[in-house]
């Protein structure tokens, strides 16, 4: 019987006649295995379809993630050398730079002095007795004002009711000393207030970590008045102007 083709519109190709047809499929029904996976093998691969965009946007994802753990980790962990002290002091002692040593403290949460800022605390004064290895902030250490002559420096604890509130340095301040009396014949010991004649000026005020509401209060005032504060058996302040 005579092959007969016919074009298929358009393509100028001739296209295959049902018989045709019919005789490839024969062909195939008796082809061995071999000979069909050697066909099939034979056809070109699909080649997936990536998407570009939504790729690289996944991969900066993942790179900033990373990093931003990296920074975390970096600044949770960093130190910084602070400033402590090398041997213990009394309170009035005046700083030296054998006083100081460096400490690694944590780099947040704390408002200490760096070790690189060490020479700012020179000359500054203690307002108390500190132990060894102890931070050194800007409340420990009072900056030394000069005394005038016949002047002095005296420090008190007081607690809560015996001071202002919002005391500050360089306020001015009357001081009320308490004074026990001696007891009459047959009676108990009385106290007495006594008002100094003379304001007083705060050089600071600092604090005590373990005791709520009580501080050192340092005073400057007349060498003779000074005295009297030191040996009192209590004081009060009265922030006045001026």
């Amino acid at each position: 019987m005579d092959r007969v083709a016919t074009l298929t519109p358009g393509t100028g190709r001739a296209a295959a006649t049902a018989p045709a047809a019919a005789a490839r499929a024969a062909g195939r029904r008796g082809e061995s295995p071999a000979e069909r996976t050697k066909r099939l093998t034979a056809l070109p691969a699909t080649t997936p379809r990536v998407r570009v965009p939504e790729l690289l946007t996944g991969v900066v994802v993942v790179v900033g993630c990373a990093l931003g753990a990296v920074l975390w980790h970096t600044s949770s962990t960093s130190t910084r050398q602070a400033l402590v002290l090398s041997h213990p002091v009394e309170r009035g002692h005046v700083f030296v730079e054998d006083d100081f040593a460096a400490a690694s403290v944590s780099a947040e949460g704390m408002r200490l002095v760096a070790f690189a800022e060490r020479d700012r605390m020179l000359g500054r004064i203690a307002v108390a007795d500190l132990d060894s290895a102890t931070p050194i902030t800007d409340s420990v250490a009072t900056p030394t004002t000069p005394l005038a002559p016949g002047e002095a420096r005296v420090g008190r604890r007081l607690d809560a009711g015996e001071y202002p509130a919002d005391l500050a340095s360089e306020a001015r301040v009357q001081v009320v000393l308490v004074v026990e009396q001696a007891p009459v014949t047959g009676g108990a010991p009385t106290k007495q207030s006594v008002v100094l004649d003379q304001v007083a000026v705060v050089d600071a005020v600092t604090p005590l970590a373990n005791a709520a509401d009580s501080a050192i209060v340092t005073l400057r005032l007349p060498s003779a008045l000074a005295q009297q504060v030191a040996s009192a058996d209590g004081v009060r302040l009265v922030q006045v102007g001026g």
